[in-house]
C-alpha cells in the first residue's frame, strides 16, 4: 500500500522504498553508516586476529620451553634462598618443602613458602618437575642436602616439546635433546 507523501523537514533525506516513500533523517543515516563501518572494522580485526595466531603458531612449543626453563630457574632460586634460609637443612629434595600456604602459619623447612604451591596450575605446562639426585652429607651430627638436580621433562613428546631440561645447585641449565633427563648439552648450544 503507497503511503502518502509528507513535506520534508529539514535534516531529512528522501528514498524509494518498496514503491512507497521512506523519509530518513541524516541521524538516522549516520547511524546506519557507523554500524557498518563497525562491522567492517570487527571483522578486520578478527581476521587479523587470526592471521596472527596462525603465523605465531609454529613458535608455540618454543614458548612452552620458555616457560619450563623460567619455572626451573624460578625453582633453582628458591633452593638457594632456602638453603640460607635453613642452613642446618642445606638445599631441599622437595617442591612442597619450598612452596606452603601463609594461611597455615609462618614459613618453615617443610612448608619454607618460597614458590607458589600452584607454579604449575597458574600457567599450564607439559612438562612434569622434580628435584631429584639429592646428596647428603652427616655435619655436625645433622644430615644436609648439599647438592640436587632440578628436572622439566615432558610429559609426552610431541610437536616441538621435545627436549628435556635441568639444572643443579650451579644453576646452570642443561637439555637432554631426547627429552629425558640425561643433560649433557649446554642450554645455547
Amino acid at each position: 500500500m503507497p503511503t502518502e507523501p509528507r513535506d520534508r523537514t529539514a535534516g531529512e533525506i528522501h528514498f524509494a522504498h518498496l514503491g512507497g516513500m521512506e523519509f530518513v533523517s541524516t541521524d538516522q543515516l549516520r547511524h546506519r553508516r557507523r554500524g557498518f563501518l563497525f562491522g567492517i572494522l570487527g571483522f578486520g580485526v578478527l581476521t587479523i586476529s587470526f592471521l596472527v595466531w596462525w603465523s605465531f603458531r609454529p613458535l608455540y612449543p618454543h614458548l612452552q620451553e620458555t616457560i619450563a626453563i623460567s619455572r626451573l630457574r624460578t625453582i633453582s632460586s628458591a633452593e638457594e634462598m632456602y638453603r640460607s634460609s635453613y642452613p642446618a637443612y642445606g638445599y631441599t629434595c622437595s617442591l612442597s618443602a619450598l612452596s606452603g600456604d601463609p594461611a597455615e602459619g609462618p614459613p618453615s623447612p617443610t612448608a619454607a613458602q618460597l614458590i607458589r604451591g600452584d607454579l604449575d596450575r597458574a600457567i599450564p605446562s607439559p612438562y612434569i618437575f622434580q628435584i631429584t639426585n639429592c646428596k647428603h652429607e652427616t655435619v655436625d651430627g645433622r644430615e644436609r642436602v648439599v647438592s640436587y638436580t632440578i628436572l622439566a621433562i615432558p610429559l609426552q613428546i610431541s610437536k616441538g616439546t621435545k627436549r628435556g631440561f635441568c639444572v643443579d645447585q650451579t644453576g646452570t641449565i642443561k637439555v637432554d635433546p631426547s627429552g629425558g633427563s640425561n643433560c649433557t648439552r649446554s642450554l645455547f648450544e
